[in-house]
Formats: C-alpha cells, structure tokens, sequence
C-alpha cells in the first residue's frame, strides 16, 4: 500500500517500512500522512489527531473543532516534533532493566465504571503499560457500558474480593 508514496512512522518500524517499500518516502516529524488514499502514522501519538482529521475530512472543520475542543486538543495538524520518541541508550537501559526485574513488576488496575470514557481509557492503559515496569488492567466488578456503548466483560478475577479484570482489547 506505501509503494510509490509518502508515509509517516513509528521509529521502531520505519526501516522495516523502508525495505519493504523502496519506492515509499518516509517523511520526518508528522505525525500522520494521507497520500492518495492511503493514511499512515507515527503511532498512538498519532491517533487521537488523526482521527480529529478524518472527522474534518467527513463532516467539515466546524465538527472537527467541536470535536477537538471536547477532547482537549488545540491542534491535529501532521506537524509533530519527532526528537523526544527517538530510542536512545538510556531507554534501552530502562527497558531491559524493567523487563528483567520482575520483583519490581507491578499491575495498574484502572477502575471503570459505565460512561467511562474509551479514549481516555485506552491512552491511561496504554501510558501505563509501555514502561515494561506495569501492567494496566481495567476493572470492574460487572460488565460496564463505556461512552462509545462498546460493553467491556469481565474475564477473570483479580483478586479475591469479587473484583475482575476486564479485557480491554
């Protein structure tokens, strides 16, 4: 899908991105790019600004704003400064020595309870998780409607006290 075009992405998968598609250009520091039909991003940086541009693409600037307004985001434009996602020594060092000290390992449970809202469901349990030193769970001691009216199910206990773990994914 990238041949012959211009793509945005995430460091970890950009060369591979390269080698498979040769004639593709990465371009740096956007966050998403649409090139004759075809969307590509950085990753879930990108996600929730690229999904205020494709309401704008659908249903006008006017929605997209009031979109944008009730997430909090001031701008989704493609333009994004690249420099702080880049791996260095320090956070390979970070990700090993959290990988390999599971005594320090600890589970997140993030409570939800029916309204809660998905995207800030998602970003929590994603923030919390790419450290390798936790692991987020949602929970809830039911099945809970979210605002999007996806109905999350709990799947296992957590603990002993009636509470579960809810998949989120």
């Amino acid at each position: 899908m990238l041949d012959g075009r211009r793509f945005a992405g995430h460091w970890y998968v950009r060369n591979k991105l390269r080698e498979r598609h040769p004639s593709a250009t990465h371009v740096p520091n956007r966050r998403y790019i649409a090139d004759r039909g075809v969307v590509s991003t950085t990753g879930v940086t990108a996600s929730v600004p690229v999904s205020v541009a494709i309401v704008e693409a659908i249903a006008g600037p006017a929605r997209a704003a009031a979109v944008a307004q009730s997430l909090g985001l001031r701008t989704w434009g493609t333009t994004h400064d690249s420099a702080p996602f880049r791996i260095d020594a320090s956070r390979v060092l970070a990700l090993v020595v959290n990988s390999v000290a599971f005594w320090r390992r600890e589970t997140i449970a993030i409570p939800v309870s029916d309204g809660v809202d998905d995207i800030q469901l998602a970003l929590t349990a994603d923030a919390w998780s790419r450290t390798y030193r936790s692991h987020a769970l949602a929970e809830a001691s039911r099945a809970v409607k979210i605002r999007s009216g996806l109905t999350l199910v709990p799947t296992s206990p957590l603990s002993g006290n009636g509470t579960y773990r809810v998949a989120t994914a």
